[in-house]
């Protein structure tokens, strides 16, 4: 119910994806990258985005672990398809604030947990994540799970 998504109680609709961070993520390298690259394979777990538009773009809130809100933002720079450039990636950017609030660095893992009430939640550990049955590994070191 919706009491149960709102909690922090772990809750068997949920869905999580888990990114272990890298120096670009972390703004160790210099390279200004924005935010935190995500595969096209998982795209579907953010907010949808108008992809018809140049650069679609939206916010998304996240529950901390404290109950704090933290509010990303989910970017498809998409002018390969759109407009008359070549890239398409997808983006969460504005998480440095979370990063660095947290105190994280290469190696830690930051999760994300979807509910199907539509609600998202943020989470971080320093340990690599148990593995589970169900575990898919991708490319970039993202990991999903599906309880």
């Amino acid at each position: 119910g919706m009491s149960q998504a709102q909690g922090l109680t772990p809750d068997p609709e949920l869905l999580s994806i888990s990114k272990v961070l890298s120096a670009n993520d972390c703004g160790l390298t210099g390279s200004h990258q924005a935010g935190i690259y995500v595969p096209d394979t998982l795209a579907w777990f953010f907010p949808s985005l108008m992809e018809d538009q140049l650069n679609p773009k939206c916010w998304m809130d996240c529950q901390g672990q404290d109950g704090r809100i933290w509010t990303f933002r989910f970017i498809h720079y998409n002018n390969g398809i759109v407009g008359c450039g070549t890239r398409s990636e997808y983006r969460l950017t504005r998480v440095a604030g979370y990063i660095s609030y947290h105190a994280l660095g290469v190696g830690d893992i930051i999760e994300f947990e979807q509910s199907r009430t539509g609600g998202y939640r943020v989470s971080h550990s320093a340990a690599q994540p148990t593995e589970k049955e169900h575990t898919l590994k991708l490319r970039g070191h993202w990991r999903v799970f599906t309880y």
